[in-house]
């Protein structure tokens, strides 16, 4: 009989790999923010339940089967204020708007979690679902940290994905604009506007152009959004956002009205 071969494995993986992502969009127009100052975290992606299916004709042996699923995550976010001084991480408020005394669909939050490491290594598991959204101030002492416990449990089955972020360069996706100033898509004529463009592969982004326009101004936030002065255009609807990295240039995906 032949001797088994046990693998060669390296280095062990570490918790703080898994990110969270919040759709604070639509489901049909998703808008992803990556949930920031997360401290601890728990999540299962199935905890089991199983019903003993045991009969007589079994010789005496035991027989569990799974009749069901639960999805859920446990996680501590510190609250941190932003470089403004005033204003809390966007996805812990979105989060806040839907869990303090919200109730039904009203509570239901659409989530992406999924590992990665900004140094690089593993960027395999991933998975997306809709949960119920819970929040609870943890207080404490004089010289505690100001944080908040947050649990998500699941409504319906939490389905593994296509990594959002692949380890190989991918061309842009734009999924959304937003005018900070007014909250939508329109753009004054004049230009000057600080504008968010959402989507993904952003990191390594070289240009954009906006109706053929090329955006002077620009920073990534992270690889799902950048923000952006706009450029002057005369208006129009329907007006191309392209994102070009290394890889290529984006098509198709959110347009903007200029007025």
């Amino acid at each position: 009989m032949p001797t088994p071969t046990f693998p060669t494995l390296g280095a062990s993986t570490v918790v703080r790999k898994w990110c969270i992502e919040v759709n604070t969009g639509s489901t049909g127009s998703p808008i992803w923010k990556m949930l920031g100052a997360v401290n601890a975290n728990k999540f299962n992606p199935d905890t089991a339940v199983f019903q003993d299916d045991s009969d007589m004709q079994s010789g005496g042996a035991g027989s569990q089967t799974k009749t069901a699923g639960d999805s859920a995550i446990t996680l501590t976010v510190l609250r941190k204020v932003k470089s403004d001084g005033v204003s809390y991480d966007d996805a812990q408020e979105f989060v806040k708007s839907k869990a303090i005394n919200k109730y039904g669909p009203d509570n239901s939050v659409q989530l992406r979690i999924f590992e990665f490491n900004p140094a690089g290594g593993p960027r395999v598991d991933a998975y997306t679902g809709f949960f119920g959204a819970g929040w609870d101030y943890q207080g404490g002492d004089n010289k505690a940290l100001d944080a908040v416990q947050l649990s998500f449990m699941g409504q319906g089955a939490c389905a593994a994905i296509t990594h959002p972020y692949p380890s190989t360069a991918v061309v842009p996706t734009v999924t959304a604009v937003v005018n900070t100033a007014t909250g939508n898509s329109t753009l004054a004529v004049a230009g000057g506007q600080i504008i968010h463009i959402y989507g993904s592969a952003f990191t390594g982004t070289t240009g954009i152009t906006i109706a053929g326009n090329a955006v002077t101004a620009f920073s990534v936030d992270n690889d799902g959004q950048i923000t952006a002065l706009s450029p002057a255009h005369a208006s129009g609807t329907g007006l191309a956002v392209v994102v070009t990295n290394a890889t290529g240039a984006s098509s198709g995906g959110a347009t903007v009205t200029y007025v």
